[in-house]
């Protein structure tokens, strides 16, 4: 509701039917199962050709955050930036554009903690980004989940992707509305 954004959350699955995110209470590890219960949607993306190593650092580097505190702030400052942000986000501009206009409007996000808090996107593009594979070299603080779905083949990001990102497939979809006939 505070982005306007389709996208409300992002998790890192580590395996074993398990996932680390940022959620208002911290860091922490929840079960694959939990998460799908508890959202209406789930989009499952993949770094392409990360190697078993790669993903071992990024699964440690996550693991490693749990307990730490949610990145309120970070996530406050993001409501003033929604109708200027859609606004560099509209089709018709070049995607350097859309890139350079996004930064520059996210440059408020300075204000927020850098990396000892998080809230859902920054802990995922943090964690890529201290395992090497980083998913864009914006600062993680600007992106929200919508952006990360945004960087996946085929789609038009609004932040530039280092490399973009494949899609697995809809684990979960809203349920279609019934219709009442009378």
């Amino acid at each position: 509701l505070m982005s306007l954004a389709p996208i409300s959350h992002a998790a890192l699955y580590i395996g074993d039917g398990q996932i680390v995110e940022a959620r208002t209470s911290g860091v922490r590890v929840g079960g694959f199962q939990e998460l799908l219960a508890g959202e209406i949607a789930v989009v499952a993306l993949r770094y392409p050709d990360l190697s078993e190593e790669q993903a071992g650092e990024i699964r440690a580097y996550a693991l490693n955050q749990v307990g730490a505190p949610f990145n309120l702030l970070g996530l406050m400052l993001h409501v003033p930036l929604t109708i200027p942000r859609t606004a560099c986000e509209l089709p018709l501009a070049p995607s350097g554009a859309r890139d350079a206009c996004i930064r520059a409007v996210g440059n408020i996000q300075q204000l927020s903690p850098r990396s000892s808090q998080f809230f859902c996107s920054q802990l995922v593009l943090q964690s890529f980004r201290h395992a090497g594979v980083p998913i864009t070299d914006a600062d993680p603080r600007i992106v929200r989940p919508a952006d990360i779905l945004h960087m996946r083949e085929g789609d038009v990001p609004s932040i530039r992707a280092s490399r973009r990102l494949v899609y697995v497939g809809l684990l979960k979809r809203p349920p279609l509305a019934e219709l009442a006939l009378e």
